[in-house]
Order: C-alpha cells, then sequence, then structure tokens
C-alpha cells in the first residue's frame, strides 16, 4: 500500500461516501460518517469494531483505530458501502432481525446466547457477496485481517467466502480439512440461495455452524471476530419491533442443516409431509413463549427486563382484539335564559309582574300598558355525548395460573385486551393482581396510564387463592361514589368463591360485594374456568343473584374470545344508559 495511501485522512472518505450510498440505491437517507478513536462503543462495553451504524442518530461509524491496525485506509468505499447494506439490506431492519435470531437460536440449541455472532456472520456473507458481484475488492478486506490463529468457526467463514468468489484456496485462510470443506460449500449454497430472502436462510446457516462455535468455544470465536462485530451494535436500545410475538409458520423446519439436490435446489423438509400448508414462509405460525421473546430481544442488544419485554408481548399480542369498551350517553340538556321583556296582560299570573321594570318605566302603574313581564328562551345545554364506563379489573395469578413472564397467561392477555380496549374508548382502569392473603398489587386507583396497567397485569405472586375484598371495601364503601359508572370484571376460576368470605375486619364479603356492585353502577362480569357448570356452585349461584353475570370458559383459549366480545356482545354500541347496565 502506497504511503499516500496509508495516511487517507477522513476527508478522502467522505468523497465516496455517495457513491457508497448510491450502489444500494438512489435515495437512502443516512447521516454522514462519523469518525472515532474511541476503544469502546459508548454506554456498550464491547471494542469499537471497523464500523458499525448507530440506529438511533442514523450515522455509520468509524473507528479510525481499526483501520490503521488492519490497513484498510484505502478501502473505504468497501467499508462504507458495506454498512450501508446492513442497513437496507441484511438484516434491513429490526424485525428481520429478530426473526433471524429466533432461528439461529434454534439452530444452536444449548450454544443460543451466541445467535449474534452466527447472525453477524451470516449477515456479511450477503452483503459482502453482493459487494463483491458490483466490482468492490471484499476480498482484500479479509486478505489483510487474516489471522494465524487457528479457529475452525473462522476457517469455515474464510473458506465460504474462497468458494463463493472462486478464490484459490489458502487465499483467505489456510487449506481446511474434508469436513469444513463440505460445509464451507454447503454454507456457499444458502447464501447463494437466499440471497432474496435472507430470514429463510438465517437458521440454515446457523445449524451449519453450531459444531464449528462448539469446537473451540464462544469466547474464543468472540474474541477472533470482534472487529468484524458491527451489526450487534446496530440495535438501538428501547427500540423493541413489532411482529417477533408470532414465529414464522416454516421456522422450525428451516433452522436445521440444510440438504440441495443435484440441480442445487433446498430440499425443504416440510415437502415429504403429508399434509403439507399451502401458506408460504411468509406466514405466521405459533405464538412465542415471552420467555423465548425476552431472550431474542436480549440477543439483538436490547437491554431490557423480562417485566418490560413481558409488557411489550402482552400489548402487541392484545392489539389485534382491542374493541371499544362500553359507554353510556350523556343526554342533552336545555336551560331557560332572560332575552328580554314584554307587557302583562290583565288574565295572567300576577306573580309574572316584573315591578322592578315596570316602575323603571313609569311611576304611574297601568295594567297591561306599563306592566311588564320576563320574557324567556332556552339554551343547549351540555351537547349530548359519550361517557366511558370506566373499569375495575381483578385478575387472579394464584398457584393455579401461569407466570405471565414465562409462559402465555391467558388471563393475563384477557386482561390486557380489555384494559387497552377501555382506555381506548377514553375509560380510566383499576387493575388489581390478586393470589393468598396480603398478595395483591394495583394501579394507583383508576388511570389512564397504560405502562401503569401492564406493569401490574404481568407481575406473579402465585400463592393461595384468596379475593383482595380489601380492595373492593375501600374503592365503594370507604370513598366517595365514583363520578362515572364503573364495570367490576373478575378474571379467576373456582377460587373467586373467596370474594364469600370475610374481610380482614370480620366484614361479610356477600355484603362487601353487593354494595360495591351497587355503587359501580356499571354491572359485573365473572370471567371464569371451571371444570363443571357453574349453575352448580352455591357460590357462584349467590354471586348471579347478586348481579354478577358469570360467563363460563371451557379453556384459558377462551378467555381471548371472551375479552374480544365482551365489550361488543354485552355493551354493543346502541346499548346505553340503563340499558348497559342488564
Amino acid at each position: 500500500m502506497s504511503e499516500s495511501a496509508s495516511r487517507m485522512s477522513p476527508e478522502k472518505w467522505m468523497e465516496v461516501w455517495p457513491e457508497a450510498l448510491e450502489i444500494w440505491g438512489r435515495y437512502i437517507k443516512l447521516k454522514e460518517p462519523r469518525f472515532t478513536r474511541r476503544k469502546k462503543i459508548p454506554g456498550k462495553d464491547s471494542a469499537t469494531p471497523l464500523a458499525y451504524i448507530d440506529l438511533r442518530q442514523m450515522q455509520v461509524v468509524v473507528g479510525m483505530d481499526q483501520v490503521e491496525r488492519y490497513g484498510l485506509q484505502d478501502l473505504s468505499l468497501e467499508i462504507l458501502a458495506h454498512e450501508v447494506g446492513h442497513h437496507v439490506f441484511a438484516p434491513g431492519d429490526l424485525l428481520d432481525a429478530g426473526r433471524c435470531i429466533s432461528r439461529i437460536r434454534k439452530s444452536l440449541r444449548e450454544l443460543a446466547g451466541e445467535s449474534a455472532i452466527i447472525l453477524n456472520m451470516y449477515t456479511d456473507l450477503l452483503i459482502n457477496h453482493r459487494l463483491q458481484s458490483f466490482g468492490l475488492s471484499m476480498d482484500q478486506v479479509y486478505r489483510r485481517m487474516r489471522s494465524s490463529a487457528a479457529d475452525p468457526l473462522w476457517d469455515l467463514y474464510m473458506r465460504t467466502y474462497e468458494i463463493l468468489w472462486k478464490l484459490p484456496a489458502d487465499s483467505l485462510c489456510s487449506v481446511v480439512d474434508e469436513e469444513t470443506e463440505a460445509d464451507a460449500a454447503v454454507a456457499a449454497q444458502v447464501i447463494r440461495s437466499f440471497a432474496a430472502d435472507v430470514v429463510r436462510g438465517s437458521g440454515m446457516f446457523g445449524a451449519i455452524c453450531y459444531y464449528y462455535l462448539k469446537k473451540n468455544g464462544s469466547a474464543r470465536a468472540r474474541r477472533n471476530m470482534e472487529p468484524m462485530l458491527d451489526a450487534e451494535h446496530s440495535m438501538e436500545e428501547g427500540q423493541i419491533p413489532d411482529g417477533l410475538v408470532e414465529s414464522d409458520e416454516d421456522e422450525d423446519a428451516e433452522c436445521s442443516y440444510p440438504v440441495f439436490d443435484e440441480s442445487g435446489e433446498w430440499k425443504n423438509p416440510k415437502d415429504n409431509e403429508a399434509d403439507k400448508s399451502e401458506s408460504g414462509s411468509g406466514g405466521r405460525g405459533q405464538t412465542r413463549m415471552p420467555l423465548d421473546y425476552h431472550q431474542i430481544l436480549e440477543a439483538m442488544g436490547i437491554k431490557i427486563s423480562a417485566e418490560e419485554a413481558a409488557m411489550q408481548y402482552y400489548r402487541e399480542k392484545a392489539r389485534p382484539y382491542l374493541v371499544p369498551f362500553p359507554v353510556s350517553e350523556s343526554v342533552e340538556s336545555t336551560e331557560r335564559q332572560l332575552e328580554g321583556y314584554e307587557v302583562w296582560q290583565p288574565g295572567q299570573m300576577l306573580e309574572r309582574i316584573n315591578w322592578f321594570q315596570t316602575l323603571l318605566r313609569s311611576p304611574v302603574v297601568i295594567p297591561g300598558y306599563t306592566t311588564v313581564q320576563n320574557r324567556y328562551g332556552t339554551s343547549p345545554g351540555p351537547e349530548k355525548g359519550i361517557r366511558p364506563v370506566d373499569l375495575d379489573l381483578y385478575v387472579d395469578c394464584s398457584g393455579s395460573m401461569p407466570r405471565p413472564t414465562i409462559s402465555l397467561s391467558y388471563p393475563t392477555l384477557a386482561g390486557a385486551i380489555i384494559a387497552l380496549s377501555a382506555l381506548r374508548a377514553g375509560a380510566r382502569v383499576q387493575a388489581t393482581l390478586w393470589s393468598g392473603p396480603d398478595q395483591w398489587l394495583k394501579t394507583d386507583g383508576f388511570v389512564r396510564d397504560e405502562k401503569e396497567i401492564l406493569k401490574v397485569l404481568v407481575g406473579y405472586f402465585g400463592g393461595g387463592t384468596a379475593f383482595p375484598l380489601h380492595v373492593l371495601r375501600k374503592t365503594y364503601l370507604e370513598q366517595s361514589v365514583p363520578d362515572r359508572k364503573v364495570h367490576l370484571l373478575v378474571i379467576s376460576d373456582e377460587g373467586v368463591d373467596t370474594i364469600f368470605q370475610n374481610d380482614e375486619l370480620g366484614n361479610a364479603g356477600e355484603q362487601i360485594a353487593k354494595q360495591a356492585l351497587e355503587k359501580a353502577g356499571g354491572g359485573g362480569t365473572f370471567a371464569l374456568q371451571l371444570y363443571s357448570s357453574w349453575e352448580k356452585n352455591q357460590q357462584l349461584i349467590r354471586a348471579s343473584e347478586l348481579g354478577f353475570r358469570i360467563h363460563e370458559v371451557g379453556s384459558a383459549e377462551d378467555l381471548t374470545r371472551f375479552a374480544r366480545s365482551f365489550a361488543k356482545a354485552r355493551y354493543g354500541k346502541d346499548s346505553t344508559g340503563q340499558k348497559a347496565q342488564k
């Protein structure tokens, strides 16, 4: 490399920046690159790689120390174009990155924690192969970064490039054994076959890398790959893509070691199934569990707690089911308004005479001439409007219920669907999570804060069962009557009958429930998962007699259908005022 090239300044890199954008498209909008000599990425423990994209700033960041360490000053176009490729092609967006991570995690099994490394290798292969075909010298980057350290994963990676670019063996790495040669050939075929469908090939590539990652351990692989790990730094913390709750339909089939026929076509394992699906691989499959969802986000580099991930999970899971919440209409009123005065005629009621105005007109009172009375018109009062029915929600999280942050909890999902629907309609929500005695969590009264409500719903106690009568008592009997109608909704199972026990003060639960229902004014519902008809349960019969509507669900999944139809069936668009309480 010439002396002038070795001294290439950032200004020279800026000259090729428009060309790097033009390679991928004419309308790509990114800030001008930023050049740094930081040893670590701000806010992270990771060392600064050659380059990466800061999604928060929408800007490519170039680590000049690394560039100079490997003598890559004259390959500015290759490096900049590669980073733009991560933004627009592989993975392109956070949703596709998450879908790829999910597949790679499955293919790596117990090594799923290293999914980010494999995703980085896979997307780099896709981008670099395309850029090499455009005439850029991507091979020169790896020639100069060639490592003398023996690492099976690195050798597989470099040999894949040699096959893709038809380079002689030993161009980028030492001559490999027959097994690595065969696996590199399959990896190259995956890159060629799925260049237009980035997500589908990710799990297959992970399956190829699994044994190589396992041979020397993930720590060594990460150390060797560190200068190249740019994609895992592209994920913006706090930016969570929608669409990761549901898995892809063919995800499991596409996370195994790939097999290609003689013509180079991939053999889909599902093709051998008698009842294969007619839908394409882009269809959505089963719902992921909240734990899997959280682990995918963490593998993407998004720092998020299990609680925060669960809140996002149930928010997204509930969104397709949201419906307007029950409302009641306020009646339009009219008020009398003084418009002026008119002559009072004999024969009219004497008390209508406005004596003050009469005497102002003339000190001599002549009935029918000087006597006047007030003339009134009407003025419209408050316009006829809609007043949402507030929601008082009680969700059972005793030991018979799943933990919402690990498994899909249908009571939590049902509560989220109804609570978010209520917020959408303008209502306020008080959410209470309950289990055994002294095991309860609630919002600070009736609120419109979505995060506060979801934070309560994704909580968990897993203890015994004791309905929080003290919450019911304090809300309706110890405080002023609510200024708007409230609907009481309890999501539970047979344990709901603890509502008829005495509270901590010795008050009868039945009386508390009865008075609370009367003061709430918006009706009450028990949505219960039961193993026999509620009409055979004397306690539930008593609840029905008090005015609670009992909705029986045969399975946990039925709660979702109940939540969706709750507002429609029982509080339809025309169900207002007294009708809404029936």
